[in-house]
């Protein structure tokens, strides 16, 4: 499994779970701290302005290694604010709708021999999608747009 964290410009992070593993609250704290660091390198090497003082919106859902009291304790003291999407919500995710169908598309039924290929598919094809993809959430944070 992929977590995928972007922005409106590239991929800020690709974070993979192990075959077998689970994400309980610890493994995405750990998530968490790595898109932290990601987002730290991303500013030297780009000359972007500091998005860690912009402020950093993760959207999550009611899973609950992403609503347990250990999360959000982590994500506040990295000063990170949480969109939460509305449990039951008809409505997907902004990734689930166009991201993932995507990606599941590209990869079709592609065997892979190693982890290690289909981590490098995905993060390929992830970074070539992302940027059209995560166009629309500069225009859905818009708050002309409607």
């Amino acid at each position: 499994m992929a977590t995928v964290f972007g922005d409106w410009n590239s991929v800020l992070l690709i974070d993979f779970v192990n075959h077998g593993s689970t994400i309980n609250a610890s493994a995405y704290c750990d998530t968490v701290k790595r898109l932290r660091a990601a987002i730290k390198r991303i500013k030297p090497l780009s000359g972007r302005p500091n998005l860690l003082r912009k402020g950093i919106l993760l959207l999550h859902d009611n899973a609950r290694p992403q609503s347990a009291h250990q999360t959000q304790q982590h994500v506040n003291s990295f000063n990170l604010d949480v969109l939460n999407h509305p449990p039951y919500s008809p409505d997907l995710a902004q990734s689930d709708f166009h991201l993932f169908p995507k990606l599941t598309g590209h990869l079709g039924s592609k065997n892979f021999r190693m982890d290690s290929e289909l981590k490098a598919v995905v993060e390929q094809c992830c970074r070539h999608l992302c940027r059209q993809v995560l166009q629309i959430f500069r225009r859905w944070q818009d708050p002309s747009f409607g």
